[in-house]
């Protein structure tokens, strides 16, 4: 059985050798922890770091230089 939350273009493939669950966008809301609990094998779980590179605005500090 495969419990799983779709989001943000999160995909899970199904194959021969087994399932892969693939983002092909990863964002801050996809980091977190993802755990694997198959009926036949060893659980195994992984825990996800999203870095982000957004834009940075610039802010004028002293408005009062010429």
């Amino acid at each position: 059985m495969i419990n799983y939350d779709l989001k943000d273009g999160a995909v899970v493939r199904e194959g021969r050798l087994g399932t892969e669950l693939i983002f092909q966008r990863a964002l801050p809301s996809h980091a977190g922890n993802y755990s694997c609990v198959p009926s036949n094998a060893r659980q195994a779980s992984v825990q996800v770091f999203v870095h982000y590179k957004g834009t940075v605005l610039p802010r004028v500090v002293n408005s009062d230089i010429q």
